[in-house]
């Protein structure tokens, strides 16, 4: 994922995720929501969705199956700071903390 304009990989989604996306859609990557810009072969363009809930659900990692009403789950679970170059990192780190407990 790359944010725009400032061309700062922000993140990385799966690839599947990332194909069945489209213009206009907001996610949540750590605790910030994302809106999608365009798909492009290797890359998500992405800009700062300013908090807006997301529109469709996304959960990194191996979890016991969400539901589709909770993606600020993951969110909820501890998340309070991001930075751009560690944004991956933070997501895994939720998922995991909520699928232990």
């Amino acid at each position: 994922m790359i944010a725009e304009p400032e061309e700062i990989v922000v993140g990385s989604v799966n690839e599947d995720f990332a194909m069945e996306s489209s213009a206009g859609d907001v996610f949540l990557l750590g605790s910030t929501s994302w809106r999608i810009q365009r798909v492009e072969q290797s890359a998500v363009r992405v800009t700062d969705a300013r908090g807006a809930p997301p529109t469709v659900p996304f959960w990194l990692g191996e979890a016991p199956g969400g539901r589709s009403s909770s993606p600020r789950k993951w969110a909820d679970c501890g998340a309070t700071s991001r930075s751009d170059s560690t944004a991956i990192a933070v997501i895994a780190a939720i998922a995991k903390r909520c699928a232990n407990g």
